[in-house]
């Protein structure tokens, strides 16, 4: 008899928790009905993600990438303006002011660049320290890649952005200056 007790005792030592066992957590006392609560507050916190921060964030890469290409057009513009007379270099119709802005907007780059309108470029002639340098400034318009409603006033994300690539180098021949 003595054997049987000693073995409903160890049965019942085997049900009751531990003492050093911590209480359950709050989460799993919880009722079940609650648990869907986080589901719900994904979706408005989805939107808030995508509109507030992944849109901008594109948007300023499609401003940079508008801002490289515009530069690569000036500096473009800049090498043939070096090696031009400042007659041909000034002449609206001429290569640098008109040719090459066309050819450049024909390309895949200046496709892909968001032009609100034809670039502007302006070319300066400075005498400095005895040598001749030519100046081009390139300003161009562009548009936001997407328009984000809550930012429709600030340039780049909801309205277009205007930046102007100024740069210069040493004429080849100082001659074409006066030319």
């Amino acid at each position: 008899m003595y054997y049987l007790k000693s073995e409903v005792t160890a049965v019942v030592h085997k049900t009751k928790r531990p003492a050093n066992r911590a209480k359950p957590s709050a989460e799993r006392r919880r009722n079940p009905r609650q648990r869907g609560s986080s589901i719900a507050e994904f979706g408005p916190a989805l939107f808030f993600i995508f509109i507030f921060a992944v849109f901008p964030v594109i948007d300023i890469i499609a401003l940079s990438f508008n801002y490289t290409a515009c530069a690569s057009l000036n500096d473009i513009q800049l090498r043939e303006a070096v090696k031009l007379p400042k007659s041909i270099a000034t002449n609206p119709k001429g290569p640098v002011l008109g040719t090459i802005p066309d050819k450049w907007m024909a390309t895949v780059l200046g496709g892909a660049a968001g032009l609100v309108e034809r670039p502007l470029t302006n070319v300066d002639y400075d005498p400095s320290s005895g040598n001749m340098y030519v100046q081009v400034s390139t300003t161009v318009t562009v548009r936001p890649f997407l328009n984000i409603p809550f930012f429709f006033k600030v340039p780049g994300l909801g309205a277009p952005a205007t930046f102007t690539v100024s740069s210069s180098r040493l004429i080849e021949n100082p001659i074409f200056a006066a030319q």
